[in-house]
């Protein structure tokens, strides 16, 4: 069965997400993936995210996908039944899910009864195609993976 839960602040939908979990019989530890928020000043809401799992007794492992290596990467998403990847800059979570070719594994994993929490951008990319990704030229985006390659790497 395929389970996800999809929002776009984590902080405001508490009190469903502890009555979600509640539903499931899985062991509480998650895999937390803040890698959105690798390139944005404001990033309290991970802390808000990670903060209410713990309080939920959830073990949080935290995980940024940009710097750890493939394999540890590939190996932790294999054995988490949770799998929560919060927000940020979307078209960077893609760039980094992209590198390590990690959709595929995601969507395998989910199809094996994984659950998947996304925060704003880590449930945008379940999207067929983002709001914010059709209204950008080409050439906009390009720039802004080229802005990125010289900031972050």
């Amino acid at each position: 069965m395929k389970t996800l839960f999809l929002c776009s602040y984590f902080a405001e939908v508490q009190p469903l997400f502890e009555t979600f979990a509640d539903q499931h019989e899985l062991k509480k530890k998650i895999l937390f993936i803040p890698t959105a928020g690798n390139v944005e000043e404001y990033r309290d809401y991970i802390d808000e995210g990670r903060d209410i799992l713990a309080d939920l007794q959830f073990e949080v492992d935290l995980l940024d996908i940009a710097t750890a290596a493939e394999a540890v990467v590939r190996e932790k998403i294999a054995q988490t039944p949770y799998l929560y990847i919060s927000g940020g800059n979307t078209f960077y979570l893609l760039q980094e899910l992209k590198r390590k070719n990690l959709l595929p594994l995601i969507r395998k994993r989910i199809n094996q009864g994984m659950v998947y929490i996304g925060e704003s951008a880590g449930a945008r990319f379940f999207r067929e195609r983002t709001d914010a990704m059709c209204v950008l030229s080409i050439k906009f985006l390009l720039r802004f993976l080229d802005d990125c390659k010289r900031k972050y790497h």
